[in-house]
């Protein structure tokens, strides 16, 4: 039951420990806008499928 509560302890520790270093990026202004990422990602997923259908022909 120790080691249990020990284990889930730790992960759930990793997880607020997580949290707190995502908070501390949000209040030092570290952030990614939204749309920039949407963007880059339809991108990356726009020349795959264009790739993709190269090869299939």
């Amino acid at each position: 039951m120790q080691k249990a509560l020990s284990q889930y302890l730790a992960t759930e520790g990793a997880e607020i420990l997580a949290d707190a270093q995502g908070l501390d990026e949000l209040d030092r202004g570290d952030t990614v806008d939204l749309e920039d990422v949407l963007e880059k990602t339809r991108a990356i997923v726009d020349a795959a499928e264009y790739r993709r259908r190269m090869r299939v022909g």
